[in-house]
């Protein structure tokens, strides 16, 4: 058996497994049979060189070759023989196959340049006009049948007959390619082969013409039929040279071709930085178009927060600086990428401390409009509480004055006794209505505030206070330079300072405590503290939820402990633009 009868043999069973696989699944079956009949024409071909027909087993490997292979990935993945470019290039395949089956030599080679025009030409058409699934298929057969057969003609070209015998071997990867397209066209990224591959076999071929062109004009040139080695060396370092430059080159325009213009780097960078803004959607939807990527997104704690385009199958991550936080860029790559360019890093480089402000800036927007939206319901509330209480309370006391006022107008001639009761009655209900108008003022704001300023209005509150067993809280109030302040701190802060003198008197045996206020920087700092020595009066409740609350209302901070000598709370209250002067 010849070297080449090994060979065809080794190809026929590299393309019968995967036939018979995808005829069993039911994937491009016209396709499939032509590799199952290509496979089992190759294989007979080889019996008949192993029984001595070597010229029997030349057709058979010719058929097989020439005929039954071309046919074969002209159906792939579907045969869709409709339109004239199919028919013509069924008709140029079958007629050449058969003619080189039929008279071989000469007409073999003839044949052969038939097949490698007509079958690329219409696979070319197929691409330009198939589908997304299609054009996944027929780009891993294009790859594998392209590169094979490129090769094969470089390793023939150096090598002689000998090369050409052993170049066949090259056709082995066609048939697994042809599987995984028709089966598996996701198992990876075909298009991100098919630009390396192709630049480096379309390189290679256009140094070795550059090269071999050269070697020919010298030894035209020259009297000796080969040219010294020194001259060709020479030539070599200096083609050798432009290698790279072609490739940069040949990539360039076979990534044009395949996928289409990349952005300019610098443009893109402009691009990118001038258009992030509050919006980090608006600033994904800005890297995507300026770098042409399909897919970018903002992932925060591993959760994708933000995303814009549709996800791609390679991915590049970046992480961006957020103090407290594990925040990250996701992009896609393009089709034919394996990675982004030196460039493109760069500019992401620039646009993630831009997205970071972009998604700091977007949560201070949350807070607040979240803040808002509280100090909404807050009001809201507060004015339903005042309706309640002016229609459930003082509007049904008010109703009964006019009432008992009516009455005693009606009495006054004929019973004065009775008119003297009702005008008693008159008086004591005025009084309690005219307390309870002062229970709403106090609830909005104390008048003591507007009379004696904070700190009058504290030493009068502590004043009042008693403890559980029935004294008075004896309190000292220190005040350092609080006065003009804003109506709101005020009102916090007298708030805050008379909760925490409750809470004294109501869960400790003190009977001493003290009221600092005092203003520290930009900040109002109300302190108060108490003499019960390991008590502890600060627990959690809803008074020290209360004080809380309105310092946080105000952007402030409240810290309740105990100490070695008592008790204390400590609130801090931003001051905010001074009110004006009363």
């Amino acid at each position: 058996m010849t070297p080449l009868a090994i060979i065809l043999g080794s190809v026929a069973l590299s393309q019968l497994a995967p036939a018979l696989v995808l005829l069993h699944a039911g994937r491009a079956r016209v396709a499939a049979a032509g590799m199952t009949l290509t496979s089992l024409v190759l294989l007979l071909g080889v019996g008949l060189d192993a029984a001595g027909h070597a010229s029997a087993a030349d057709r058979a490997w010719v058929a097989g070759a020439l005929l039954l292979g071309p046919l074969s990935l002209v159906a792939y993945p579907v045969a869709r023989w409709r339109a004239p470019v199919d028919f013509l290039t069924i008709v140029s395949v079958v007629s050449a196959g058969a003619l080189a089956t039929v008279v071989p030599d000469t007409v073999e080679a003839m044949t052969l340049v038939v097949v490698l025009i007509v079958v690329p030409a219409h696979l070319w058409v197929r691409l330009a006009r198939a589908g997304a699934e299609e054009r996944r298929a027929l780009s891993w057969m294009a790859l594998a049948a392209g590169s094979s057969t490129l090769l094969a003609g470089l390793v023939a070209f150096a090598a002689g007959d000998t090369g050409a015998v052993t170049a066949v071997a090259l056709f082995v990867v066609i048939g697994p390619a042809m599987y995984v397209g028709a089966a598996r066209p996701d198992a990876a990224d075909v298009r991100a082969l098919v630009v390396p591959v192709v630049t480096y076999l379309t390189t290679a071929i256009a140094y070795l013409a550059l090269f071999l062109g050269s070697a020919a004009a010298l030894d035209g040139l020259g009297d000796r039929a080969t040219p010294p080695v020194a001259v060709l060396a020479l030539f070599a370092t200096v083609f050798a040279a432009t290698f790279h430059p072609m490739q940069v080159a040949f990539r360039g325009v076979v990534d044009q071709l395949l996928f289409g213009t990349r952005p300019n780097p610098l443009d893109a960078a402009g691009l990118v930085s001038g258009r992030i803004g509050d919006d980090p959607v608006l600033a994904l939807r800005a890297i995507r178009e300026a770098l042409v990527l399909p897919y970018a997104a903002l992932r925060v704690d591993q959760e994708v927060s933000v995303a814009s385009g549709t996800r791609a199958t390679l991915t590049e991550v970046r992480s961006l600086p957020v103090p407290g936080r594990r925040v990250e860029l996701e992009v896609g790559l393009r089709a034919g990428d394996v990675r982004l360019s030196a460039a493109e890093r760069q500019i992401l480089d620039i646009a993630t401390p831009l997205l970071a402000q972009s998604l700091r800036a977007s949560a201070l927007a949350a807070d607040l409009q979240q803040s808002r939206q509280q100090t909404i319901a807050a009001r809201e509330e507060e004015r339903r509480r005042l309706r309640r209480d002016l229609h459930d309370g003082l509007g049904p006391r008010l109703t009964g004055i006019a009432f008992t006022a009516d009455a005693a107008h009606n009495l006054a001639g004929s019973d004065p006794a009775s008119t003297q009761r009702l005008l008693e009655t008159l008086r004591l209900e005025t009084t309690a209505a005219i307390e309870s108008i002062r229970e709403l003022v106090y609830a909005m704001r104390p008048p003591a505030l507007d009379e004696l300023g904070l700190t009058g209005a504290v030493v009068q509150a502590a004043a009042t206070i008693r403890g559980r067993s029935g004294d008075l809280l004896r309190t000292t109030v220190r005040a350092d330079g609080v006065e003009q302040l804003p109506a709101a701190v005020e009102v916090a802060a007298y708030r805050i300072a008379v909760e925490a003198l409750t809470n004294v008197a109501r869960h400790t045996d003190c009977r001493e405590a003290s009221v600092e206020l005092s203003l520290r920087g930009p900040n109002l700092v109300v302190e108060v503290a108490d003499r019960a020595a390991g008590a502890d009066s600060w627990h959690a409740g809803v008074g020290l939820s209360s004080m809380r609350e309105r310092a946080e209302e105000l952007g402030g901070s409240l810290v309740a402990d105990s100490t070695a000598t008592g008790g204390r709370v400590r609130a801090e209250l931003p001051l905010g633009q001074p009110s004006a002067s009363r």
